[in-house]
């Protein structure tokens, strides 16, 4: 290899190490966000087949609701997923989580323990709380189908 060559190429590759891949710091969007917080907390738990608790993967999701505020820089985001793969029909459970955005993206607020339910319509957001209805079964009921609702206030902080 020639002399210049070699220069050239040492050239490029000095350059190509010392220019930083990105221009700042890696943003986290808020699926990832949610995603990660449902394989990795502790409380969002689903079993074997033989029925020891485990971590749950993203494939036992069945349906992702996500209430953003309107500024876009808080959400509610709720989980719909099978714990029991031998489970037949309606054995769903319910993980529901609140999330920020700041300077690096989205990230994990805290886990809501009590969400009441999927929210049957919109989520208001003022301040710091996010207020929705969610379906309650009224006397008489059957499982399937409540009829009532309940207004369940969620602080986002």
């Amino acid at each position: 290899m020639r002399r210049s060559s070699r220069l050239a190429a040492v050239l490029v590759i000095g350059v190509c190490l010392t220019v930083p891949a990105t221009a700042g710091p890696a943003q986290a969007d808020l699926p990832d966000a949610y995603r990660h917080w449902f394989v990795s907390d502790r409380s969002v738990t689903c079993v074997t087949p033989d029925g020891r608790d485990r971590r749950c993967a993203t494939s036992a999701v069945e349906h992702v609701e996500v209430k953003r505020n309107p500024a876009d820089t808080a959400a509610l985001v709720f989980i719909t997923y099978l714990p029991d793969p031998t489970a037949i029909g309606n054995a769903t459970q319910l993980a529901a989580a609140a999330f920020r955005r700041g300077a690096d993206g989205w990230r994990l607020v805290r886990t809501i323990r009590s969400a009441g339910g999927v929210p049957t319509g919109k989520v208001a957001f003022t301040g710091e709380t996010g207020t929705y209805l969610v379906a309650v079964p009224k006397p008489g009921d059957p499982r399937c189908c409540p009829s009532g609702r309940r207004q369940v206030s969620i602080d986002l902080r």
